[in-house]
């Protein structure tokens, strides 16, 4: 899909033929596709890349809202991964807290 979209947009360009709208239009349909599937694989990096790309083809408000949205929502998963990490690791060092307190590496 990516790289047929990719082609598209490049032949677009080389042919003139495609205005600044429709090229962020393009980009802006990959970013809602992308967004969709973050929402279940949780990899926002895409489609805040494509949001990007779009608003540097044509300035659009609902485009740099969707941005905005997309962005905090990565920031908020990041932040909740960064959460269970560091919660996994204090289980492992209590257990091993727990290991050493009875002696089992002496």
């Amino acid at each position: 899909m990516r790289e047929g979209l990719r082609r598209g947009r490049e032949r677009g360009r080389e042919l003139s033929a495609a205005d600044n709208k429709l090229v962020a239009k393009a980009l802006s349909r990959k970013a809602s596709a992308l967004l969709e599937l973050a929402g279940c694989a949780g990899d926002y990096a895409p489609a805040v890349r494509a949001l990007q790309q779009s608003l540097a083809e044509h300035y659009s408000e609902e485009t740099l809202d969707r941005l905005g949205r997309a962005e905090s929502k990565r920031k908020e998963l990041e932040k909740e991964r960064r959460g269970q990490a560091a919660d996994h690791n204090r289980e492992r060092g209590l257990a091993v807290w727990v290991l050493l307190d009875h002696g089992f590496f002496e």
